[in-house]
């Protein structure tokens, strides 16, 4: 009797292959390459610069000065050097607290890089006349790839506002102390769209109190241009356009409020535009994370230059009461 063989097929069950979506850098690295580029930019005109026209400062003639404006501008000069230590101090003693380095440390880093482009106040105008009574140096803008501006070869830049970008970090602490006594004390919960609209009334008022300091305190430099209708002490050459303090406000201190709001918010700290921090390896992350803080400082002062530039399309001609030393040298 024959028997019937019995043959089995064996079916491939395993799923199908599914392409794999390339994996997309975390913010920290985004970020991080901003800021390499940044730095190596930076280097590259500051290089030529010193190769073009030496590191060399002077000091203009005060004479024509008033006692006690000569006092405030030489006060504000000096005032810079103390400030920047005291902001040095509380960083690391933050860093050193936490056991890691601190949003706070890298933004102060950051600040102090970005001196570089004082110059983006004068980008494609002249905006800003800074005196020649005080310590200045010629300006390394015309090294600046892309940038131009009316009468480049004979600007300057004065010393305690570059040694002075580092200060703004204090103005970043004044907006906070503001918005929670203001704002984040009635809705702590505060985010979103409301958070920036409430940085954007905020913020410029942080740089109005800058202003009033630097402008008809001690005179180290004067805004040329600005609606009337839109400008504290219309018509006096120390005069202060509102469009400047939003220009300036919120690129400088209301996106750095963001960027260190929203890394606070996670856990441990690597939130925002420290996403990622934790994939890398523990030796380069401190690294990473201040090229990227670096990078965001950046991109705020760019964009502070664009506001000052677009808002200045619209403003009036350069006031008739600029005194000698603020006249374009």
């Amino acid at each position: 009797m024959d028997t019937a063989r019995e043959h089995t097929t064996v079916t491939d069950t395993a799923p199908p292959r599914t392409r794999r979506r390339p994996r997309r850098p975390p913010p920290v690295t985004v970020m991080a390459c901003v800021g390499a580029l940044a730095i190596g930019v930076e280097l590259y005109v500051l290089t030529r610069w010193a190769i073009d026209t030496g590191v060399r400062f002077d000091l203009g003639d005060q004479s024509s000065l008033p006692p006690w404006r000569r006092t405030a501008m030489w006060v504000l000069q000096v005032m810079v050097l103390p400030i920047l230590l005291a902001l040095a101090w509380w960083v690391v003693r933050q860093s050193r607290r936490a056991g890691r380095l601190t949003f706070d440390a890298a933004l102060l880093i950051g600040y102090l890089t970005s001196f570089w482009l004082s110059p983006m106040m004068n980008f494609r105008h002249r905006g800003v006349a800074f005196s020649a009574a005080a310590v200045h140096t010629r300006s390394w803008g015309q090294y600046i790839p892309f940038w131009d501006s009316p009468g480049a070869q004979h600007q300057i830049e004065l010393l305690g506002i570059i040694v002075g970008y580092g200060g703004l970090m204090a103005f970043l602490y004044l907006t906070i102390a503001m918005m929670r006594l203001t704002f984040l004390r009635r809705w702590p919960q505060l985010g979103g769209v409301r958070l920036v609209a409430a940085l954007l009334v905020i913020s410029p008022i942080a740089t109005l109190v800058m202003d009033l300091a630097w402008v008809p305190g001690a005179g180290m430099y004067a805004y040329t241009t600005g609606v009337p209708q839109l400008t504290l002490f219309t018509g006096e050459w120390y005069r202060i356009p509102y469009h400047v303090c939003l220009a300036s406000g919120f690129p400088l201190y209301g996106l750095p409020f963001l960027a260190r709001h929203y890394a606070a918010k996670s856990p441990d700290g690597h939130g925002g535009i420290w996403r990622g921090s934790t994939d890398l390896n523990p030796r380069a992350r401190p690294l990473v994370q201040v090229l990227a803080v670096i990078g965001l400082v950046h991109i705020c002062l760019v964009l502070y230059g664009l506001g000052l530039w677009a808002g200045d399309t619209l403003s009036g001609p350069h006031p008739v009461t600029l005194p000698s030393m603020l006249h374009f040298i």
